[in-house]
Parts: structure tokens; sequence; C-alpha cells
């Protein structure tokens, strides 16, 4: 036999082997490859998230459902949780001298129902800035709830300031920002740019201002107040961490009590963001 029928023959049994294992075999395959090689999907615990939280602050936030931390100058991060997107936290506050820090945690249940959102739902919600227009906050001055934002809706540019519809999405893009309007109860009619981060299963909603915040006169420089939601679903509930920085004059500082002030607003925001859950 000559050495290219016998390499031919070998070729064909080859084939015919191959041909012979079920298609079932061949997905079964695929399957366990994939697993092997595909990183695991598998829920957040708050202690993955959070490692830097002692005991007790963890049974505080288990049983209140939040944990707030005020300091003096620049946020100190204390309560950022350790995913991917933390850096890009940390780089939203830069550029800028913020005098006063707000940070907090929040734990939201599930909806009732048992399912679980999608992160594009979320997602939506957050972008969803004209459902702001009649959020309240807690007043000592008025001694009760009080509307904090009304208004409020996307504008296609600054410079035109035209009102458009919700830019709800379809495909989460990794990074967008728009500019809205908002009319303040405590500032007035103002513009902020919206700004949106999503990946690694978490998303960063921010809100800055882009004209100066005034109270009879201008008092807050336009870019100097900055917040910002992190959401993270966990495996049993959905955790949110708040921080807010300012850079305010000492005459305002001198006025108001800006570490609850701000606060009392990212509490809002939060309140927002877990109504439409």
């Amino acid at each position: 036999m000559s050495l290219g029928s016998t390499m031919e023959k070998s070729i064909n049994n080859k084939a015919s082997a191959r041909a012979s294992i079920p298609l079932g075999a061949h997905l079964l395959w695929v399957i366990i490859l994939w697993m092997a090689f595909t990183p695991s999907l598998s829920a957040l615990t708050l202690e993955d998230v959070l490692p830097q939280l002692t005991p007790q602050e963890r049974a505080e936030l288990r049983e209140k459902k939040e944990l707030v931390y005020y300091s003096e100058g620049a946020p100190d991060f204390r309560f950022l949780p350790s995913i991917p997107l933390s850096q890009r936290v940390k780089t939203y506050f830069q550029g800028f001298s913020p005098n006063v820090g707000d940070e907090a945690l929040f734990l939201l249940p599930y909806p009732s129902q048992g399912t679980t959102p999608t992160l594009l739902s979320l997602y939506n919600r957050l972008r969803a800035v004209s459902t702001l227009s009649g959020i309240q906050y807690r007043s000592s001055k008025a001694k009760g709830m009080r509307v904090l934002f009304s208004d409020v809706y996307a504008v296609k540019d600054l410079k035109s300031k035209t009102k458009i519809p919700d830019p709800l999405v379809q495909i989460m893009p990794p990074e967008d920002s728009f500019p809205i309007h908002l009319v303040d109860a405590n500032f007035g009619s103002e513009y902020y740019e919206a700004s949106y981060l999503a990946r690694d299963n978490a998303i960063i909603f921010g809100l800055k201002n882009l004209t100066s915040l005034k109270y009879i006169f201008p008092v807050i420089g336009a870019e100097r107040f900055r917040t910002q939601l992190l959401i993270i679903p966990l495996d049993t509930e959905l955790l949110v961490y708040g921080v807010a920085a300012v850079e305010a004059s000492e005459m305002v500082r001198s006025l108001i009590h800006l570490p609850s002030a701000f606060y009392k607003r990212m509490e809002a925001l939060k309140n927002w963001f877990a109504a439409g859950l």
C-alpha cells in the first residue's frame, strides 16, 4: 500500500470517528469548556463589596438599612465599595477643593414580587430624570417634608436648552451624560449634568451643577457641588452607596449646616430611585 493511500485511510478513519460522536456530546463539551474558562457571575454579598466595615458598622447597616459618615473636607471614601468602578467614583470628585463631604450606605429590598430587576431597568430608572419632579426631603425649617426638585427635564444641550423626553435606552452605553434642568427648593432654576457609567454589574449615577447655585446671590460656583449614587445588586438586596461633596464659602457654611443639608439630598435621591423599583 502506498504512503498516500495510507494517509488517506487514516484521515477517513478520523473523520468517521468525529462523525460518529453524537451532537449532544459536542454540545456538552462546549458547555464544559465555557464553564471552565468563563468567570463566575454569581451574586455578590455585602461582605464581598464592603470588607472594610467593622462588625458593629455591618450590624448597624443590616438593622437600620443605612450608614452615614460626614467629613470636613473632601470625601474620605470610607464606605466606598470594593468593586472595579470604585476608582471612577474617586476621579469624579477631583479638580475642585470640597470642604464638606457626605457618605452613606443604603440597603434596599428587591421588589416584593420576588423578581430581581434587570440592570437595564435600573439604568433606565436613573435616566428617567423627569420623575425627579416632586421628590421630597426632610426640612428642619419647614418641620416636615418639602418638595426638593420640580420642573425637571433633560435638555438637548446647554446652549439651546431645548427640552427633550427622558433619554431611555434599549442597550446600555458604557458611559453617557446629558444636561438637565431643575428647579431647586433652595437654589432656584439651575442646570446640572446627569452622568452614567454601567459595567461589571454596577451603575454610577452622577449629578454636577453646571451653573452657579444661588441663594439670593451666587453661593456655590459651577461644578462645585457633585453627588453620585453607586448601585450594586447583591445576592438578596440592592446596595446603594451615596457620596456628595461641595466647595462652599465660610459664610455659606456658617448659615447652613451643609453636611446634613446635602445628606438629605442624597437620601431624597435614594428614595426616588427606590420608589421606581
